[in-house]
């Protein structure tokens, strides 16, 4: 049985994340790392769009 998770393409959406200038070592960055898979999505799980 295939539970659907998807490998987290940081290379993708960390540059266009609100939280890109954070450390690797602080939140929310620190949570998003330590989760290379996620369920049904290749989205980091605490990532959020940048605003223009």
């Amino acid at each position: 049985m295939d539970d659907a998770y998807e490998e987290v393409y940081f290379h993708e959406y960390c540059k266009k994340c609100k939280h890109e200038k954070n450390a690797e070592n602080e939140e929310p960055c620190f949570e998003c790392l330590n989760e290379p898979e996620n369920l049904h999505s290749h989205k980091p799980v605490n990532w959020e769009a940048k605003e223009k």
